[in-house]
């Protein structure tokens, strides 16, 4: 060694490296170096009796993930050895490429490890059905030395691995076929029993649900259904059924009693309303409630400028209208109805007002007449259109 990489006494020049970019890291299927462990390692020609024949080689590929695939090589060798290869490829943005290790689980699927930060998809039946290809066309040609028991049993796990999967495939499209009802049985099921119930037709399996439910019904019949919907049975005890009831009737009286509350709140609310039209709508037309229902109309309005001019159209109606409600009697109008000059202002002699003798007119009509489906509005118009009188008190309550 150059003197250069000693130091004094003889010993060796340590060399630290502190800036180091690892562009490409390999690795080969047969290292040059036996037991060799490092990530790096130095491919070394195969033996000669591991020759590879091209016919020999089935391909299959992963699912692309982060725009690359990986193929899958199944190597036959001329001493009956077979081995899986996944290729190396690079992601999309990498600087170096990677491969993947295969895994054989129990049940005879492939499945591809992660590596990379990444794993691929895998049609795992394909895969295993071109291994038996490739192990079964080893021995096609008249000739060829009979199969080892490696490779026997290579065959042998890879068809059984193949007739597993094919298996749960089928068992899997069966369950997901079911109806939910169907389904909701399977799953209390086991081994056996639940096999079974795979092979029945979808009516087999309506008439076992069926016969299953009538049986229950006999040996455990519903004896309370509560408000709910919910079925008590027998077999709860009549503890339960009790319990069941007397829920049910405290249910009731909650409801009851909030449907009474809800009703005089509706009533105080209204009573309210009906003190505010005596107070604020004295003047318009119709009853005391027909004014509150107006006003709570008005109130109830959620926009506050709308809510606010609303209420105060029916006080400028209402004060519109107060000259009308001053009485001043059928002598003081003429023919047509309107007003004469120097008539008594503001009661009449009896000290009822124009509106109340309106009002009065119409109920003694209502009650002589013989329909008594007639409205009150109906009725109404009738007498100011029809009668002198009804004119002549419109007219006074009109602003005559």
């Amino acid at each position: 060694m150059p003197a250069s990489n000693y130091g004094p006494g003889g010993k060796r020049k340590r060399k630290i490296m502190r800036k180091l970019r690892i562009r490409e890291i390999s690795g080969v299927g047969v290292p040059a170096q036996e037991g060799a462990r490092a990530l790096i390692m130095k491919a070394g020609e195969p033996p000669a009796d591991d020759k590879v024949s091209k016919d020999d080689v089935a391909q299959a590929i992963t699912g692309e993930t982060d725009g690359h695939v990986h193929g899958i090589s199944i190597m036959h060798y001329d001493d009956c050895r077979m081995s899986l290869y996944v290729s190396y490829a690079t992601s999309d943005g990498a600087d170096g490429s990677h491969s993947h290790q295969l895994y054989r689980g129990p049940d005879g699927s492939y499945s591809v490890l992660e590596n990379a930060g990444h794993t691929h998809t895998l049609d795992s039946e394909a895969l295993a059905m071109a291994i038996v290809s490739c192990m079964s066309k080893t021995h096609d040609n008249p000739g060829d030395a009979p199969m080892t028991n490696d490779e026997k049993k290579a065959l042998k796990d890879a068809t059984e691995g193949l007739e597993a999967m094919k298996a749960k495939a089928e068992r899997l499209e069966k369950v997901l076929a079911m109806s939910p009802a169907h389904r909701a049985h399977f799953d209390t099921l086991a081994d056996a029993d639940a096999d079974a119930w795979l092979e029945k037709s979808a009516t087999d399996r309506d008439a076992a649900l069926d016969a299953l439910e009538k049986a229950r019904n006999e040996a455990d019949p519903v004896v309370y259904t509560t408000t709910g919907g919910i079925e008590i049975r027998k077999s709860a005890g009549e503890a339960a059924v009790a319990l069941a009831k007397v829920s049910d009737e405290q249910a009731k009286k909650v409801d009851d009693l909030q449907k009474e509350n809800a009703k005089l709140a509706e009533q105080r609310e209204m009573a309210v309303f009906e003190k505010r039209a005596a107070d604020e709508l004295p003047h318009l037309p119709g009853t005391l409630q027909s004014r509150a229902a107006l006003l709570k109309a008005a109130e109830s309005i959620e926009d506050a400028e709308q809510r606010k001019q609303a209420v105060e159209a029916l006080k400028a109606q209402n004060e519109g209208m107060s000259l009308a409600f001053k009485s001043f009697g059928t002598a003081g109008f003429d023919a047509m109805g309107v007003a004469k000059s120097g008539a008594t202002d503001p009661a009449s002699v009896d000290g009822k007002t124009p509106a109340e003798k309106l009002d009065a007119l119409v109920k003694a009509r209502m009650e002589k007449a013989d329909d008594k489906t007639l409205t009150y509005e109906a009725v109404y118009a009738d007498v100011v259109e029809n009668t002198p009188e009804g004119a002549a008190l419109y007219a006074a309550v009109a602003g005559g």
